[in-house]
């Protein structure tokens, strides 16, 4: 009875013990943050991981987009102050993902939202 006791218990915590540290893995994952930081040092002004996301600070947004007559789709979305004055735009809180010179039909080809000038 003893020895299938120990014999359960021995493969118990040789199963955790295996299982729950993976040497190889907790290694890269410091390796691949350290190269992640060093490949995004730029510096502290304008630079903040904050609940909105990456910043830059006015890099994104001082550069107004070109937006084509006919319209054209936003990957990843822009802010509508990137925006052209006199561009129809689908609106999401501030985030552009389709504009166009022309009103078009009025909606948004892309979710069929109304577009704002």
């Amino acid at each position: 009875m003893y020895r299938y006791f120990f014999v359960a218990l021995s493969l118990t915590l040789a199963f955790f013990s295996l299982g729950g540290c993976d040497s190889g893995k907790s290694g890269s994952s410091q390796e691949g943050s350290q190269a992640q930081k060093e490949e995004h040092s730029h510096g502290e002004e304008g630079h903040s991981h904050g609940e909105e996301g990456h910043s830059h600070g006015d890099q994104e947004k001082s550069a107004t987009v070109d937006v084509p007559e006919k319209g054209k789709e936003f990957e990843p979305a822009i802010t509508t102050d990137q925006l052209p004055d006199g561009a129809w735009h689908c609106n999401m809180k501030g985030s552009v993902h389709y504009a166009a010179m022309t009103k078009g039909n009025g909606e948004c080809p892309v979710c069929g939202m109304d577009l704002e000038k």
